[in-house]
């Protein structure tokens, strides 16, 4: 039953995880395709929207090692 839960709750962080990952590999390959072409003010908003996945990813990540760490104290 533990390792079932494990599992799940593995699948469910990866998949948590997952969201801003690939938004802030979408948004990487965006501004890199379109920083010739693009207004300021759009690479701008781009910049705006990575900065908030990486810091959703972030937050997600610490939440996981303060999660890890009162599970192994």
């Amino acid at each position: 039953m533990a390792n079932n839960t494990k599992n799940k709750f593995f699948s469910i962080i990866s998949h948590d995880l997952r969201n801003p990952l690939a938004t802030i590999n979408q948004l990487a390959q965006l501004i890199s395709m379109q920083s010739k072409t693009a207004s300021e003010e759009r690479i701008e908003k781009y910049f705006e929207l990575l900065n908030a996945s990486s810091k959703n990813a972030l937050e997600l990540l610490d939440d996981l090692l303060i999660w890890a760490s009162t599970q192994t104290n």
